[in-house]
């Protein structure tokens, strides 16, 4: 059985709750994009930017985000997980000033949320290895499931606020005042203590698992291609199909809600199941596979399209949680390196996936982009069985 394996005490009140802290951190690092997601015509509006224009700004988010993840893992592992903290309420708070602020054009957008990606790398990876080195084997799965689950559910509740706020306040306003709620965390953030490699020898660099961390980055750039696409398309996809845009932004927060229940579900199999993570990762891809090609053959079928939608977010964009939880249980590195190297292919993938799905779309049709994602997505399997036969550790307990 894993038991923790960082050797000072967590300290603070939120440091006695560590699937918990990983899940701030998570949202506070990324919030300013979903706060932007949320008020988008608005901002397009009153910024003058049309919608690529706003595209490129939030692919900047996931560009940053690849750039970084390597490099911010290593200090996340060197300075600890408070520090990590720190850099994802303070660099959220200050994407958020920015845009509430000084925000006067597009480019003002695109370099604030640029500096989102950075603090959202910061956040995840200090909640990685919070989880990896705090919580025991029984409930890493879950750990990992609850912490990528953030990820629609920051989206769900700046939706929430924008609806409940209304047209009374400005979205420039919101930004302000969320930005005071992020640097609460900073204030709060506890300290789990940082890794030594004197302390704990098992602990190497990544070069000594580089050919399958680099295979599991490969196959997850494939995943965070087809996934994000999904996200960002299902809505225009839906109205391009004839339907209206209440049904077409019904189907989205159904599928947001399919994604954070598949996350979660998928961290409890796998531990129930006690493995590293592998067959599971494998499994869950081919249920995403599923899922895009009921969506690529649907057409006019109602029933189709639910199942395509259930299983594409729940499972197609359902596998960070276990890819994480694979990365930091089969390698030897540390928790927060080893998951920043798959990161950088994750988030790469998010930068290229949307626009090539789009092009594609727009050049032919929805069908042949969600059957060219079942084959990028079915492609990806084969990076993950290269990991799993190169890893260091399968098979084996991590410790």
């Amino acid at each position: 059985m894993m038991q923790p394996t960082e050797q000072a005490e967590p300290t603070r009140y939120l440091g006695q709750f560590p699937i918990t802290t990983s899940v701030l951190f998570a949202i506070v690092g990324s919030y300013p994009l979903f706060l932007a997601g949320a008020y988008a015509v608005r901002i397009q509006e009153d910024l003058g930017a049309s919608k690529s224009q706003f595209g490129w700004a939030a692919a900047a988010y996931f560009a940053a985000g690849s750039i970084g993840s390597v490099y911010l893992g290593r200090l996340v592992d060197k300075h600890g997980t408070r520090y990590g903290g720190i850099l994802a309420s303070v660099g959220g708070a200050a994407a958020m000033l920015i845009i509430g602020l000084l925000a006067q054009n597009w480019l003002v957008l695109l370099l604030a949320l640029a500096l989102t990606g950075f603090s959202n790398v910061a956040g995840q990876l200090s909640g990685n290895r919070i989880i990896a080195a705090y919580v025991g084997s029984e409930r890493q799965g879950l750990g990992f499931g609850a912490k990528q689950g953030a990820v629609p559910l920051g989206s769900f509740i700046a939706g929430l606020a924008v609806a409940s706020l209304g047209s009374g306040v400005t979205w420039r306003t919101t930004f302000v005042v969320s930005a005071v709620f992020s640097l609460s965390l900073a204030v709060f953030a506890p300290e789990f203590g940082a890794i030594s490699a004197s302390e704990t020898p098992r602990f190497r660099g990544v070069g000594a698992d580089t050919k399958s961390l680099l295979a599991l980055a490969i196959a997850g750039a494939l995943f965070g291609a087809t996934g994000n696409a999904l996200a960002v398309l299902v809505v225009d996809s839906f109205e391009t199909a004839g339907f209206s845009p209440t049904v077409a932004a019904s189907v989205l927060a159904y599928g947001s809600a399919a994604a954070v229940v598949g996350r979660v579900s998928i961290g409890m199999v796998v531990d129930h199941r006690g493995t590293n993570g592998f067959t599971e990762l494998i499994v869950v891809v081919l249920m995403g596979v599923a899922g895009f090609t009921a969506l690529a053959i649907a057409g006019e079928s109602v029933a189709l399209l639910a199942i395509g939608v259930g299983l594409g977010f729940a499972a197609g964009w359902g596998w960070p949680a276990v890819i994480y939880f694979t990365t930091a249980r089969s390698s030897t590195a540390p928790p927060a390196t080893s998951t920043g190297f798959v990161l950088t292919g994750v988030f790469f993938g998010a930068v290229v996936g949307p626009p090539l799905f789009a092009t594609i779309a727009e050049q032919t049709s929805y069908q042949a982009a969600w059957t060219t994602a079942a084959v990028m997505a079915f492609i990806g399997i084969i990076g993950v069985l290269l990991s799993r036969s190169w890893s260091l550790t399968e098979g084996k307990s991590r410790l």
